[in-house]
């Protein structure tokens, strides 16, 4: 015989278990961005610059620049739905890359976090680039964006 009140206890008990279960499965990923509107392009310093490709699916995230004909016009944003410390490897892309961390909304928002010169890695074994502050927007171009349009931290980008 059950004791007065254990099938509530067991039922609150399950729900507790469910609840932090699905938390922390989601926890543990940067899910899709869930943008309204999906940024062209961005402004920094007064120069308007186009993406050549947008990531806001952990798939366009996980794929990246890999592979891809990098130019000085090549610049891919990378959208997240939650600001946290993402972080980034430069496997199989085919120039260095400079990585700026935009802590911000769909109009854009401030730099947290730069990272120049991120060599190419064709090992198993790249390093990995992560931000010491919480973004949820990254923008990564060809070695040399950051110094020619002067991005440092606390630049705004404005999002158009």
């Amino acid at each position: 015989m059950a004791l007065p009140g254990t099938r509530f206890v067991v039922g609150v008990l399950s729900a507790v278990l469910i609840v932090s279960a699905v938390a922390y499965l989601y926890a543990g990923t940067a899910g899709d961005a869930n943008l309204k509107y999906i940024p062209t392009e961005f402004t920094v310093n007064g120069t308007a610059l186009h993406f050549t490709s947008v990531a806001t699916t952990e798939g366009e995230r996980e794929t990246g620049l890999m592979n891809a004909k990098i130019t000085d016009s090549t610049f891919m944003l990378f959208a997240f739905t939650y600001p946290r410390t993402y972080s980034f490897w430069m496997h199989d892309t085919n120039s260095s890359l400079d990585i700026i961390w935009i802590n911000g909304t769909e109009s854009g928002g401030i730099v947290v976090y730069v990272v120049t010169d991120a060599p190419s890695c064709y090992s198993s074994a790249c390093p990995t680039y992560a931000s010491n502050a919480p973004a949820n927007f990254a923008i990564e171009g060809k070695a040399g964006f950051v110094v020619k349009y002067g991005v440092a931290l606390g630049s705004y980008v404005r999002f158009g």
